[in-house]
């Protein structure tokens, strides 16, 4: 998902957010990782609000299956 998402930065922000992701942290421009963080956060976020929907539709039509005998 990382790497997805640095594709659209430039070079630059993306060596920085490599230099900070090889330093475990300690090496740290703020913007540009501030940035990433908010938008990796909403990618995930998504991501996990639209699996919880799948699951909800599944849960739905299995109830209807089962109300109607067909599981």
């Amino acid at each position: 998902m990382v790497k997805r998402l640095l594709e659209g930065y430039p070079l630059k922000q993306r060596q920085e957010v490599m230099g900070f992701m090889k330093s475990n942290g300690v090496y740290r421009i703020d913007e540009t990782i501030d940035k990433i963080s908010k938008e990796l956060y909403i990618l995930s976020n998504n991501a996990r609000i639209e699996r919880n929907r799948e699951r909800e539709r599944n849960k739905l039509i299995n109830k209807y299956k089962r109300s109607m005998g067909l599981i």
